[in-house]
């Protein structure tokens, strides 16, 4: 039996670790917001879709928990760039070798998110 205040720690790793990933991926969309202005659209989604989504999915498939990231984080991506924007960009991965993801199906993962989340 557990005593009165006892939390399971490994519950509160899984929700430091979820907290931890919504904050990394929201600074991350605010830094693509301040790109974007900045440098222009091709900057932004190079370095959030291109450098960051792609980490994450690099990072889920070692851990499940961050996997559930990534919808989320996708979600967010899709506060930042119109549909014309992001479609553009996700068109051009498989021809241009500077947008390649570092993984060959973490190209492929990211496009799914990106598409579907918050569809």
């Amino acid at each position: 039996m557990k005593e009165p205040g006892h939390h399971n720690p490994i519950k509160i790793n899984e929700r430091q670790h979820s907290t931890a990933e919504r904050r990394r991926s929201a600074e991350q969309c605010a830094a693509a917001k301040r790109i974007k202005e900045r440098f222009g659209v091709e900057a932004a989604l190079e370095y959030v879709v291109g450098e960051k989504l792609f980490a994450v999915v690099g990072r889920a498939e070692r851990d499940p928990e961050s996997a559930t990231a990534l919808p989320r984080f996708a979600a967010k991506i899709k506060q930042v760039f119109t549909a014309a924007e992001l479609g553009e960009y996700l068109d051009r991965l498989p021809r241009d070798p500077r947008l390649r993801p570092p993984r060959e199906h973490a190209g492929e993962i990211g496009t799914v998110c990106l598409r579907t989340a918050a569809a």
